[in-house]
């Protein structure tokens, strides 16, 4: 049996990577609580600030966008469609 060489054509890209350390507390704000997160880039130190998780939400759909159509990836990090 002869082993497929894992060679990569020019359409193929390997799997992005992102980490963050995501901070979430609550302030109170007109006599409820709210919640407000910051996502930190370990590699960088750039922190970015969210007044409702909404706007953490969206940013991280943002991430998540794929710019064209590929076969789902079955990488390290692929948890099955969690």
């Amino acid at each position: 049996m002869v082993a497929k060489e894992n060679t990569l054509t020019q359409q193929e890209r390997p799997p992005r990577y992102v980490s963050f350390l995501l901070r979430l507390w609550q302030v109170k704000e007109k006599g409820t609580w709210a919640w407000r997160a910051s996502l930190e880039s370990p590699g960088s130190a750039r922190v970015q600030g969210f007044s409702d998780p909404e706007s953490l939400f969206a940013f991280l759909r943002t991430l998540l966008i794929v710019d064209e159509p590929e076969e789902q990836s079955s990488g390290p990090y692929d948890r099955g469609g969690v």
